[in-house]
């Protein structure tokens, strides 16, 4: 029957009854002479490792409990690049492959170098998110090392070498987890083999649905931690290869850029910065209004492209929305330094000078006349 219909997308189960997703996807593949049918698989955290030994070629894996957004993007993404999930790049346009080997992406962002504070690893994120670009983010500082994984230009997830950002770690900090507790677990793991975040759903620590809450958290951290860093080398390497082996998160760039500022940046220096502008007029630029569904997310309710711009002032702006003082005046501030919005000087009036009278000279009064003139009668001796 599939050979007959060839269906152009195949969504599976990972846990089923009578043979699970990755026996489907062997038989569906040793059916096939290429690997073209792109496959979607659904199923709960813990049971992805066990896929990694199996080849699927072209595939997500998308973890359970999702959003249907997350579900349409996943679905969109396989039917419109059904053969882009492959490792080697033979489908690239010739020109883009040449601007690769250069080091530059079509977009014209460079593939690697150093990031100097918060606001350029920022307008990196925003740069690959326009470029549209799948691959792993390599960032370094030190004997730091961390990977963003990016597809089509939204960060999926991240890694890191930081025992701080071990999910463990993670769930110590927020109070989910006793130390002792943490420890026991790490422990299993040791001695069963296993990553540690399957234990704490086979033990009965968390369910399926918390996990997955625990590592979309984990994954905003990590990336979230890199806008402490005075400075970073950074490295884009073009790849399709992790897409199946992690599960994939849609995170908002611009939604992990804010999360950022609110770590590392004062909100009283952000306050005083803005209002020496109150009286500066905001324009948008066509970055921003390119990137108007991701700056959505950060003002709920309001509409963005109305809001901002349209010869208002910062201080009118700012005035205007209708939402905590202090994440507003943070969100502005990513949006100013972003090169989303930029902040003009009022153009003042003229001042008019009101026009002064001309002096005129006095008129010279008339001789006397000492001669009689009749009415009515004029000869050229009146002129004279």
């Amino acid at each position: 029957k599939y050979k007959a219909e060839r269906p152009s997308l195949l969504i599976v189960e990972t846990i089923l009854p009578i043979m699970n997703g990755a026996e489907i996807c062997v038989h569906i593949r040793a059916l096939e002479e290429d690997l073209t049918t792109p496959i979607l698989l659904l199923g709960p955290v813990d049971s992805h490792p066990s896929l990694k030994r199996f080849s699927f070629g072209t595939g997500l894996f998308l973890a359970k409990p999702f959003k249907a957004s997350e579900l349409w993007n996943a679905v969109e993404t396989l039917l419109s690049r059904s053969r882009d999930f492959d490792l080697e790049f033979d489908d690239v346009d010739p020109l883009e492959r040449a601007a690769l080997a250069e080091g530059v992406s079509s977009a014209g962002f460079a593939l690697e170098g150093t990031l100097a504070g918060a606001v350029q690893f920022g307008s990196l994120l925003l740069d690959v998110f326009q470029a549209g670009r799948t691959g792993i983010l390599h960032l370094k500082k030190e004997a730091v090392e961390k990977r963003v994984f990016v597809v089509n230009g939204l960060p999926v997830n991240a890694d890191s070498n930081l025992r701080s950002e071990e999910l463990l770690s993670l769930l110590r900090a927020r109070g989910e987890l006793s130390a002792d507790a943490a420890m026991q677990v790490q422990q299993n793991a040791r001695v069963r083999g296993q990553l540690p975040r399957d234990l704490l759903v086979q033990d009965g620590i968390l369910s399926h649905r918390e996990l997955y809450r625990w590592l979309r958290i984990q994954a905003c951290e990590r990336i979230a931690n890199c806008f402490g860093w005075d400075s970073v080398t950074y490295r884009f390497e073009p790849t399709k290869g992790f897409v199946e082996l992690i599960p994939i998160f849609e995170l908002n760039p611009m939604v992990v850029i804010d999360d950022g500022l609110e770590r590392f940046f004062d909100a009283d220096d952000i306050m005083l910065e803005l209002f020496g502008s109150r009286a500066k007029v905001v324009d948008q630029t066509e970055k921003f209004k390119r990137l108007i569904p991701l700056t959505a997310q950060l003002f709920p309710g309001i509409d963005v492209a109305e809001q901002f711009g349209h010869g208002r002032t910062l201080g009118e702006t700012l005035d205007g929305l209708s939402m905590d003082p202090i994440a507003c005046q943070r969100r502005v501030k990513l949006l100013v330094d972003m090169g989303l919005l930029t902040l003009k000087v009022k153009p003042t009036a003229a001042t008019v000078v009101p026009k002064q009278p001309v002096a005129r000279p006095p008129t010279p009064a008339k001789p006397a006349s000492h001669g009689a003139r009749l009415v009515g009668s004029t000869t050229s001796d009146d002129f004279d």
